[in-house]
């Protein structure tokens, strides 16, 4: 029987393109045995254990900008990789799929060190500080987006594929999303998500808009709002005119995207791709503490093709985001041309071209070995 390990975590913008690609490699190769490695934590476990895939644990930690390696982050990372050395062992696989983060970097230097063959699936403009360093072993690299793709030697080894978006994301249609919501078909709705980093900020720069959302009169907010920050903003908006609806995590993504005028968010990566896949306008404010800017060159890639505003959190006090949020929200043609441009840049197919790489190299692997 194959078998195929996916390490991932660290955030959802590596879990899901992980669970994705673990979902079709299930269509293509039925009898496949997956299992999964990672960090654990973030609810990782539980999201993958919805669909039936065992969870190993593995003991890790990123490492902070600081002078020197932490202690810390060496030991915790020295046990990790030998956790991770014995559950490859045990579990035997033929090829190990990496999904970037660091929670990856202790499976992916075990792989490498027991000589398995490693794919590794980097989502970012600019990769990461743990898939520049696994990128150098790895029989083949898959790029969320084109400009990764320049930072790597060895073309051969390199395909643009899109990110594997998790797999229930589907277009529904506007007027039916809107009512999922009990919102008002005739107003102009944005969507507003924080994600799993920072949004607590981008919350508290969202009341600042909340006079003029009043005195527009036809705009309405779908906010989720995370869950630590939910009482804090449901205070905030709860005497305001304008229909919204609040949530710390809202379960039915597909109806929000589809629901949406236009779209408020982080530049995850994840999330560009969805916003993509939708064809979704977005106003996009990159979270300034995310690893090696990372935020910032996707958002910048959007602005460039035409499918978003982008406005740093330095430029929030001097009412540049309120500006440019009225220029968006007050004029519906701009906003169906970004939301073109942004259909432009979708990867449909992005989780069968992944696999499509780990059966080639399953191949070679079979070939090489008989």
């Amino acid at each position: 029987m194959d078998r195929i390990v996916i390490a991932t975590g660290g955030t959802g913008g590596h879990l899901f393109p992980a669970i994705s690609i673990a979902e079709e490699l299930k269509k293509q190769l039925p009898e496949v045995e997956i299992g999964f490695a990672g960090e654990g934590k973030r609810g990782e476990e539980t999201a993958v254990g919805k669909y039936g895939y065992s969870f190993e644990r593995i003991p890790c930690s990123p490492l902070l900008r600081e002078f020197g390696l932490p202690l810390r982050f060496v030991l915790k990372n020295a046990r990790g990789f030998l956790e991770a050395r014995k559950f490859l062992k045990t579990f035997s696989p033929d090829l190990v799929v990496l999904t970037g983060g660091y929670a990856s970097a202790p499976v992916g230097l075990a792989a490498w060190r027991l000589k398995i063959p490693i794919l590794l699936q980097e989502q970012n403009c600019l990769a990461g500080l743990t898939s520049k360093l696994l990128g150098r072993f790895a029989e083949s690299v898959c790029f969320g987006f084109e400009p990764g793709s320049y930072q790597f030697n060895k073309p051969e080894r390199l395909t643009v594929t899109g990110n594997p978006l998790r797999p229930e994301l589907t277009t529904l249609d506007q007027k039916a999303a809107i009512d999922d919501f009990t919102l008002e078909p005739d107003f102009r709705t944005v969507l507003v998500m924080g994600g799993s980093q920072g949004a607590r900020s981008l919350n508290t720069i969202l009341m600042e808009v909340f006079d003029f959302i009043e005195d527009h009169g036809r705009l309405q907010l779908i906010w989720q709002t995370g869950e630590i920050d939910f009482e804090r903003c449901q205070g905030s908006v709860k005497s305001r005119g304008f229909p919204h609806r609040l949530f710390k995590f809202i379960d039915n993504m597909s109806a929000a995207y589809s629901a949406a005028d236009l779209v408020v968010c982080r530049s995850g990566a994840l999330s560009l791709s969805e916003l993509a896949f939708m064809g979704r306008p977005s106003l996009l404010i990159p979270y300034p503490f995310a690893s090696e800017g990372h935020q910032y060159h996707n958002a910048r890639y959007f602005q460039e093709k035409g499918a978003s505003t982008v406005v740093s959190e330095s430029e929030f006090k001097n009412l540049y985001f309120e500006a440019q949020f009225k220029k968006l929200v007050n004029n519906p043609a701009l906003l169906a041309k970004m939301g073109g441009c942004a259909s432009k840049l979708a990867s449909p197919e992005a989780a069968r071209k992944v696999v499509e790489e780990v059966l080639t190299h399953m191949d070679k692997k079979v070939s090489a070995e008989g």
